[in-house]
């Protein structure tokens, strides 16, 4: 079954049956591991899973620039100086990584992405939609 026919409800359930079913057999094997490694190993599993349930994708800024229409790097770091643009949510390699659909939320509720899936150019005046 893929992930993108789940319910939000099924993959809540998935995922906790993963978390537990994680920390359930780690302690189970008794390696001696402490809280903070067992919590950390667990969060990094996690973060895997919610990428294969929630279809995470991750972008950097290069691709940020490209995907929301060419826009150039002084245009995105305008962005995320003024315009509440989300927060990364990963560092890969020293570099901020987002991820896509809170990208596209942001654009949508700024005006910048309309409808049909086109970013507006720098400068155009867009209405964001309620």
């Amino acid at each position: 079954m893929s992930s993108t026919s789940l319910t939000p409800t099924e993959r809540l359930v998935a995922r906790s049956d993963i978390f537990d079913a994680i920390r359930y057999a780690a302690e189970d094997q008794d390696h001696g591991l402490d809280e903070f490694t067992l919590n950390a190993m667990t969060a990094n599993v996690m973060e895997l899973v919610d990428q294969a349930i929630y279809d995470v994708d991750p972008v950097g800024l290069v691709e940020i620039m490209h995907r929301c229409g060419d826009v150039s790097r002084t245009t995105v770091d305008r962005w995320r100086e003024r315009a509440k643009f989300p927060q990364p949510r990963w560092t890969v390699g020293g570099r901020p990584a987002w991820m896509w659909r809170e990208v596209e939320a942001w654009g949508r509720s700024t005006g910048r992405l309309r409808e049909g899936g086109q970013w507006a150019k720098p400068g155009e005046l867009v209405e964001a939609t309620p």
